[in-house]
């Protein structure tokens, strides 16, 4: 009788320590802490404010904003950038617009 509770224990024991075994084997993940996570929403919202402009979309604007306003001041910001619309730079299109949106 004694033997096989010695035998019992010794399979319990022989389990436990596999368990302990498995567990250490297995990383263990931990949930980001709030700074990471503000962090990747920065990261994201600043992808999404980067969208860039076609050359379309930038023609567009200008020519909503020579309807909408004066003819010659459109102009006049054009030629901040170029000699004519289409001739604006891919690396001027966001301040172009902004400009034209400041008006």
């Amino acid at each position: 009788m004694l033997e096989e509770k010695i035998e019992k224990l010794t399979e319990v024991i022989t389990q436990l320590i596999n368990l302990m075994e498995q567990s250490n084997k297995t990383e263990v993940k931990t949930a980001p802490k709030p700074k990471q996570v503000k962090e990747v929403v920065k990261q994201k919202e600043t992808v999404k404010k980067a969208k860039t402009l076609t050359k379309e979309e930038v023609v567009a604007i200008a020519r909503k904003a020579v309807v909408d306003f004066d003819r010659n001041v459109v102009k006049e910001i054009i030629g901040k950038y170029a000699e004519k619309l289409v001739d604006i730079k891919e690396t001027d299109y966001e301040a172009f617009v902004k400009e034209i949106e400041s008006l």
